[in-house]
């Protein structure tokens, strides 16, 4: 192998190393993002019921 042939062996590796941690990154963010939205909807629901009562007014909501 030449030496410019494993220089750009070595740069798409480390491009691969960053990008794989940036993906692991997104993951984590989707993740805390995906419980915070479970939690507003929750919230919502709650003040809903709270806000209407009655089981036909919710159901429009």
């Amino acid at each position: 192998m030449s030496k410019a042939s494993t220089s750009n062996k070595k740069q798409l590796e480390k491009v691969i190393q960053l990008l794989e941690e940036q993906l692991a990154h997104s993951n984590q963010q989707n993740e805390k993002q995906s419980k915070q939205i479970e939690l507003l909807t929750q919230q919502v629901q709650h003040l809903t019921k709270m806000l209407f009562g009655s089981k036909t007014e919710k159901s429009k909501y």
